[in-house]
């Protein structure tokens, strides 16, 4: 591992022209097999805060607050306010791990028999905007679950 990640480096291509190599000192192979096992343990402490808090779904007696796939990540609640919840610790966490996320390409889609407007939900500073519908890792949800996309990292809360 270290042999792989300590000789990792990279050029640039860019109108048929290269650029010099230069070393990457941080992050996972984009791609590597390796890669969404290694972000998972680097998040972990994430989940485990996640899973502490009290907030989240449970399925059958077990967590389920959240689904992990590689840099994906959706986070369940049944309630807006554990889905607000759920947003600072993550926020708190990525900060903590100096991850960095997108809130402008961040959304929330609201499903379900709703009789009022729902609160608005923050990242960070940012008030998320709600829409209709998600692609999400080749699938469309619409209209099901409450769904946050953050960057790479999508939540949602039922």
């Amino acid at each position: 591992m270290m042999c792989w990640y300590g000789k990792y480096n990279a050029v640039v291509r860019w109108n048929g022209r290269i650029s010099r190599v230069f070393y990457i000192l941080a992050g996972v192979r984009q791609g590597g097999i390796l890669s969404p096992l290694l972000f998972a343990v680097y998040i972990d402490g994430l989940m485990v805060q996640l899973e502490t808090s009290g907030f989240g779904c449970r399925l059958h007696g077990l967590y389920a607050g959240f689904i992990l796939y590689a840099d994906n990540i959706i986070l369940l609640a049944r309630t807006p306010y554990a889905l607000q919840k759920m947003l600072d610790i993550y926020n708190s966490e990525i900060t903590a791990l100096d991850l960095h996320f997108h809130v402008v390409e961040s959304v929330v889609i609201r499903v379900g028999p709703w009789n009022c407007c729902c609160t608005e939900f923050n990242l960070s500073t940012s008030i998320l905007k709600f829409i209709n519908n998600l692609k999400y890792l080749g699938r469309l949800i619409v209209n099901f679950h409450v769904v946050i996309s953050i960057q790479n990292y999508n939540f949602i809360a039922i």
